[in-house]
Order: C-alpha cells, then structure tokens, then sequence
C-alpha cells in the first residue's frame, strides 16, 4: 500500500515538474506573444484567444510554486508569483468579458444597442447597454486658429432614480454607466433629420449622418436609399465657413446650412418642413442638427491588474534589495565607513 502511495506521489511530483519547466514558460509566452499580434493585425482573432497562453502560464506558475523549494523560501518570490499568477488570470477574463464599440448620437437621440458598432466582444460579456437611459442634448467643439481641436463639451441626460440629470463629457471626462465607459471622439458633424411618408401613409422618422465637420468640410454628401429603395444623394452647405485665422466654436444651436437632393439626374433644394415626392413615398427635411461620435469601453478588471502588477514589482524589488543591495550595504570598505564604525570595531 506504502509502495502504491510512493509511486503515485512519485507520478504526480514528475508530472508538475514538467508543468513547472522553464520550456513551457517559454512556449506559452511565445504563443501569448504570437497570439496578441495576431490578434491585432487580423480581424477573424480576437483578443479572447490570449486566454488560452495566458491558462497556460498560470498551470506553469502553479506548478513552480508547488515544486521548486526555493521559491517557497522565499516570501518575496511566493508573493511576486502569485501576482503573477492573479495577473494572468485577470487578463485572461479581461479578453473574455470585454467590449468596445463606437456610435454616433445625433441631438435629440436616444442610445440604442442595435445602433452600437461592435468593434471588440469577449464571448463572456453580456451587452448591457440596453439597460443606459442616455439622451444627446447639446454639442459644443472648441477650435483654435488653424482649426486646431481644443474643448469638447458634449452634454447627455441619463435617469437616476427616475429624474432626469445632465451631464457634461468630453474625451479627458468620460461618463461611467453600469461600468461601460463612454468617451467622446474627434468625429462629428452634421445631420439631416428627415420624415418619410409611404404609399400606405405611415410616417418614419430618421437621421442621415454626414462626413465628420469641418476635417472634411469639402465633400459634405451622402448617398442614401429611401425606405423605397431610390438612390439619392442629399448634400449641405454650411451658410458660413470655419475661420481658419481665428479661434472658433462649432454650436449645435447656430447650426444653418442649405441642403439639397439629387434624384433621377434632377436636383431640388430641401426645404425644412415641405415634403417632397420621390418614388413610392415623400421626403421632408425637418432640421439639421449636429451628432457626436463616441468610444464605449467596458473593462472592469483593468484597476485590478494594475494592482496585482504593483504588487508584483513591490515582491520583487523587495527581493533584490534584501538579496543584494542590503548584502553591498553591509559588505562596504572600511573607508566608506564613519567614526561609529572605527568605534565599534576597537
């Protein structure tokens, strides 16, 4: 029976040791390695699949700490290890859960999941957005001479606790809801917001996005398909052109320009609140507004691997210091030394 035991515990101490080998430290970092650049130059892996190096590293690193006498002797190293360790496994659950995606709000617009452009999604995050009262109200965009971007005061509504509270954001002050956090971008621009009356007399209402203003103030049309399926392409001319010389303030509320549409090889000046026909329906234009693009993030575990990684380094320089500058301290020449020490040695 003792001879049974032996040799299970004999299995078992040769398996972790080849767990714990420096060559599978090496090949699960090459492959973390490989995976992040794979990662970010293609677009059919995602980050989710650093989890399966990052489990890797972790059994490897379990398996030092259970095998290597020398690791267990010293608290310092058992410390930075399990940071370690807490480390990988953070990350790995940061490329499961994570998300970031982009949407543009036009003002006046209610945030909808269905209109978030998904850029990144671990397999594990369940959206929530659905779950954000948010409105868009107010657009402000400072610009210096040269139309150099400056302040970005984008102003939002949310509900807490059933009332109604606004919010100022910009990229430097982003808005934090049920942990997704949203941060405004250098994107934004004008908007036509049009109404369109089928054949059966039901009326829609939507918003057509222009090329982010004024970066591309000289080609400032769209081509969109009516809910008929015409093709026409809509444009807008500011009444008044950025100043290049001076400083500047894109408002949402001094918002004017001429919109035009281009159907069937005829053009037509769109004016706000007249309908106009086109094929199996009318189009009226009702305002030109502005619309905000925004960056949401939802990584929770970030401030948690930052800590575990302050941990770590904290291990490991207490390590080198009690291994060799405490040792270079208590070894210096005799000259270096002072009176006390002539003192102690007579």
């Amino acid at each position: 029976m003792d001879e049974k035991r032996m040799h299970q515990s004999a299995v078992i101490a040769s398996r972790l040791s080849r767990l714990a080998s420096l060559r599978l430290t090496w090949v699960a970092m090459l492959t973390l390695v490989v995976m992040i650049v794979v990662a970010r130059f293609s677009v059919h892996v995602g980050y989710m699949w650093i989890a399966l190096p990052l489990a890797l590293l972790v059994i490897n690193l379990l398996a030092a700490l259970a095998t290597n006498v020398r690791l267990r002797r010293e608290p310092a190293l058992i410390v930075f290890h399990l940071a370690l360790v807490a480390l990988c496994l953070l990350a790995g659950l940061d490329a499961l859960t994570r998300f970031h995606g982009r949407i543009e709000l036009v003002e006046g617009q209610i945030l909808q999941t269905a209109e978030v452009q998904v850029v990144e999604r671990g397999i594990l995050h369940r959206l929530r957005l659905n779950e954000v009262a948010l409105k868009q109200d107010a657009i402000e965009v400072e610009f210096a001479p040269g139309l150099i971007r400056q302040r970005t005061r984008s102003t939002v509504s949310t509900l807490d606790n059933g009332r109604e509270k606004r919010i100022e954001i910009g990229e430097a002050r982003p808005l934090i809801l049920l942990g997704y956090r949203l941060a405004t971008t250098s994107n934004k621009g004008h908007a036509m917001v049009l109404s369109w009356l089928d054949a059966n007399g039901s009326v829609m209402r939507g918003a057509v996005h222009f090329p982010s203003y004024p970066a591309q103030e000289w080609r400032q049309q769209r081509t969109w398909h009516t809910p008929a399926g015409e093709p026409i392409t809509l444009a807008l001319r500011p009444h008044t052109r950025p100043p290049v010389d001076s400083a500047w303030v894109l408002r949402s509320r001094e918002v004017r320009a001429d919109a035009t549409l281009s159907a069937g090889g005829a053009s037509r000046a769109l004016v706000p609140g007249k309908w106009h026909q086109l094929r199996g329906g009318a189009l009226r234009l009702d305002e030109v507004r502005l619309w905000m693009g925004y960056r949401i993030d939802y990584q929770p575990l970030m401030q948690w691997m930052l800590f575990a990684a302050l941990v770590g380094i904290s291990a490991l320089a207490f390590y080198f210091y009690k291994r060799l500058w405490r040792p270079i301290c208590d070894h210096r020449p005799a000259a270096a030394r002072g009176d006390s020490d002539f003192m102690a040695r007579i």
